[in-house]
């Protein structure tokens, strides 16, 4: 059975054999490659083609950090500039639900700033430990509070409500 690689910019022909010749659609899986990473807008049709075309070095977009970075192929479908932002991109999957798009959406609605105290510092996901539903983003010291906060509501807000007489006057 003779095909048409799908990736636009090959097109060549080739034989599928029986065993999978029904399912294949690229000639290698290098055209695979590239026509994924396309197709998931991890580079332009422009980047992979002088790429395609012999280029050394493929410009891409880590969906993590939003940063340039090169590779020197499309095979593995690179996604990531790092393995940081590769394993904060599963961390942020598995443990919140979140993929990088979500999470950069709520940096955004935050404008990079902490949900309580307005500060431009590192942002952490803040999440009900119950529900595991995701509350926003936070500062190290206002996540540790709200942590705590959580942990003894009951007494804070206890403490909070009781009386306003000075300390050393209660008996």
């Amino acid at each position: 059975m003779t095909k048409v690689c799908a990736f636009v910019l090959c097109g060549k022909e080739f034989t599928a054999d029986k065993y999978n010749g029904a399912r294949r659609k690229f000639c290698s899986a290098r055209c695979k490659a590239y026509y994924y990473n396309v197709a998931n807008g991890n580079t332009t049709l422009d980047t992979a083609r002088s790429a395609y075309n012999g280029s050394p070095h493929i410009e891409l977009i880590c969906r993590m950090c939003l940063s340039a970075f090169f590779v020197s192929s499309l095979i593995g479908n690179p996604k990531y500039c790092s393995e940081k932002c590769s394993n904060r991109a599963g961390q942020l999957s598995i443990k919140y639900k979140l993929n990088p798009e979500q999470y950069r959406a709520l940096i955004q609605a935050q404008r990079g700033l902490c949900a309580i105290c307005q500060q431009p510092n590192e942002l952490f996901v803040d999440h009900n430990h119950v529900t595991g539903r995701v509350r926003g983003l936070l500062c190290n010291a206002c996540n540790v509070s709200m942590a705590m906060f959580d942990a003894h509501k009951e007494r804070v807000m206890e403490y909070l409500n009781g009386d306003d007489t000075d300390p050393a006057e209660r008996s």
